[in-house]
């Protein structure tokens, strides 16, 4: 079985030909962005018919509008991905990934170190690996929306937990500059959420910038469809504070920070801390799928209308 365990140097499917939109308009609906004018949306991976979603059983590679994405994993789960008879916004298909129970060992330390690694599960799809030149680089203002949705029969990740479903990754072992993180909670209406921001100054996994929530909804409800639209802009990492982080949720702006995003290319993040000792990529590469410390409770989730786009209006998970 030849399927990728992270961390792996390898190089993604061949690159997509940027696809260039203009004069598109979006619906009308509450939740839709502002009809863009000009634009280039680099990739999607859509549930659409015409994508022809499929997984190959063997290596878990998912393959969707002719083009293949690697399946990466840690501690491979019992089961494998599949395509779901069930879309966002009309579509028929989407790609489900489900963790079960896990036997539990020794919690992360830090710096990482093989326990670590033994205390994670991992099933992640690349979406933009950083070895493409239309990778996002420090500097760039880049967009990546996508829809998701959470099995109803999924459990709430359980207090002292890391769950991430969603990453802007830089290289190993630092933790990944961005992540959307699922979150406890006491109530039952579904798991929070949380954007979790790393950089020079915040390279242990567990030391992470919460980014502030400025409105919107708090939780991911099971059973319904969530979007997500997430511009960033990775820098300056000296204090400057020129990254920044936009993020809208179901159409409502629910995160808008700035300050120091991700490691300078190529320069070690701490020399002194052996495993720390290696160089940032120049190019973050986009994963999606669950990402957690192992648990004994069981969570499955739907992606669909993944788009990596350099306009907010052609990351939007709504509209054509």
């Amino acid at each position: 079985m030849t399927r990728h365990h992270h961390p792996v140097a390898y190089i993604a499917a061949a690159l997509l030909t940027p696809v260039v939109l203009s004069g598109c308009v979006a619906p009308a609906a509450a939740t839709a962005s502002p009809p863009p004018t000009t634009g280039t949306r680099y990739r999607e991976i859509s549930g659409a018919a015409a994508s022809h979603l499929a997984i190959d059983p063997t290596t878990w590679e998912l393959t969707a509008g002719g083009r293949r994405y690697p399946c990466v994993l840690k501690n491979e789960p019992p089961q494998a991905p599949w395509i779901a008879q069930d879309g966002f916004d009309g579509d028929p298909t989407s790609v489900a990934v489900r963790l079960g129970p896990t036997a539990q060992v020794a919690p992360p330390q830090c710096p990482p170190s093989s326990i670590a690694n033994a205390a994670r599960d991992k099933v992640n799809y690349t979406f933009v690996p950083g070895s493409d030149p239309l990778a996002p680089q420090p500097g760039q203002q880049r967009y990546l929306g996508f829809a998701v949705k959470l099995d109803p029969a999924s459990e709430t990740p359980r207090d002292g937990t890391d769950y991430v479903i969603a990453q802007w990754w830089q290289g190993s072992p630092m933790p990944p500059p961005l992540s959307l993180q699922l979150l406890p909670n006491s109530g039952s209406g579904g798991p929070g959420w949380a954007f979790v921001a790393h950089n020079e100054d915040h390279h242990f996994p567990h030391n992470g910038i919460t980014l502030p929530r400025v409105g919107g909804p708090e939780l991911l409800q099971p059973g319904v469809w969530h979007t997500f639209v997430v511009g960033t802009v990775f820098g300056d990492h000296s204090g400057g504070g020129s990254g920044s982080v936009d993020v809208w949720m179901d159409g409502v702006q629910v995160v808008q920070w700035t300050g120091d995003l991700g490691y300078v290319p190529g320069r070690p993040v701490d020399p002194a801390d052996g495993p720390y000792h290696v160089n940032p990529g120049n190019r973050l590469s986009l994963y999606f799928g669950p990402y957690r410390d192992r648990l004994t409770s069981t969570q499955t989730m739907y992606f669909d209308r993944l788009r990596y786009a350099d306009t907010r209006e052609l990351a939007d998970p709504h509209g054509a």
